[in-house]
């Protein structure tokens, strides 16, 4: 028996793959769209660029970076809300800190409307006036992140940090 005799096999075989495809697009394009909800983070912070750091963020964003922070001593505050996120950060580093951030190892799974990612993140900090004052970290991240339309929208981040050398007051002064 050929699938020319049964065309109906065909087609629900063409059916079910053409679903297949458009569902394994559809996550694909989630995966993508969560990285960079990430990215934007990452790169925002290092161009100071307060539109492209915010759009990372939903209003009600959460980032707790004392994880990280408490391997030296420190203890800031979370940081509630997308505004007081960008305004505290932001006003941390423009002008006094030049960053970089090199994001690997994501791993993403989405729920519904809601994702959980984890990510390895390498940030580089340099005082701008003297610049062999840094620190290196090497921080695993932590997130969960909202649907928003097509994009998606870090929730709450939560920053550790498996290693890091150099000197703290290059990030918090």
């Amino acid at each position: 028996m050929s699938y020319e005799q049964h065309p109906e096999i065909t087609h629900r075989a063409v059916a079910a793959s053409a679903a297949d495809g458009a569902a394994v697009v559809a996550e694909l394009r989630d995966r993508a769209e969560i990285a960079d909800a990430l990215y934007r983070f990452a790169l925002g912070q290092d161009l100071k660029d307060k539109e492209l750091f915010a759009s990372a963020f939903t209003v009600d964003a959460e980032l707790d970076f004392r994880p990280a922070a408490a391997k030296w001593g420190a203890n800031p505050p979370v940081m509630t809300g997308r505004d007081a996120i960008v305004s505290t950060i932001l006003a941390m580093v423009t002008g006094r800190v030049d960053t970089t951030h090199q994001v690997t190892n994501v791993r993403v799974r989405v729920e519904g409307d809601t994702a959980y990612m984890t990510a390895l993140v390498e940030a580089q900090h340099l005082l701008t006036a003297a610049p062999q004052t840094r620190a290196l970290l090497k921080n695993p991240y932590i997130l969960e992140l909202r649907r928003d339309g097509e994009r998606w929208l870090i929730h709450r981040m939560r920053i550790e940090n498996t290693w890091y050398t150099g000197d703290p007051t290059a990030i918090f002064g």
